[in-house]
């Protein structure tokens, strides 16, 4: 049986605006039969409802956008807090306020591995290694790859095959065995 999955909790912001009390329920053709101004009262309870749910929706949303202030991390106090806002939100969601780049956006993976990088993947690796074994799970280089490949960071880089591969690549690296001759030294190992 397959099972379900827990979502993250959802922080205030993610949660739509509900009006606090329920909206009147109209009458029944029975209860309009036995009563014709029931009709009328119902219109008279809805109207007020709507109203109440007007203001009491518009609070909300005003306390949802304090907390977009904070975490847009805009002081409250700001004089321009609203610009400021506006001008964040459009930023973030609107083609027209992103900042054009000379260089055509590349699709796909980056091209080129350098020791660098190589270097940092292999220390990366050996820190969640680390962390497994203090936690009493097993080491594998090929779990952490599979693990690293759902990173962001390292996801664009490739699957866990290539992550694998340029980590053996890694290990065989001058700066790699430099990392490895200095762990391994009595004065700092």
């Amino acid at each position: 049986m397959a099972t379900r999955r827990r979502s993250a909790p959802a922080s205030p912001l993610s949660e739509p605006l509900k009006p606090t009390k329920a909206r009147p329920r109209p009458p029944t053709l029975l209860e309009q039969a036995g009563d014709p101004a029931s009709v009328a009262r119902w219109k008279e309870a809805d109207a007020q409802w709507s109203a109440e749910a007007s203001a009491d929706l518009g609070l909300q949303a005003t306390g949802k956008m304090l907390l977009l202030l904070d975490q847009f991390g805009i002081a409250r106090d700001h004089e321009e807090r609203w610009f400021l806002l506006a001008l964040r939100l459009a930023i973030e969601h609107e083609p027209g306020f992103k900042v054009a780049s000379d260089e055509p956006r590349r699709i796909g993976r980056p091209k080129s591995w350098t020791d660098m990088l190589r270097t940092d993947l292999y220390c990366r690796v050996q820190l969640e290694n680390a962390d497994r074994e203090a936690r009493g799970l097993a080491r594998s280089d090929t779990d952490v790859c599979r693990l690293l490949a759902r990173e962001e960071r390292w996801g664009a880089w490739g699957s866990q095959k290539v992550l694998y591969n340029q980590l053996q690549l890694a290990k065989h690296s001058k700066m790699v065995q430099m990392i490895e001759r200095i762990r391994q030294h009595p004065k700092i190992g």
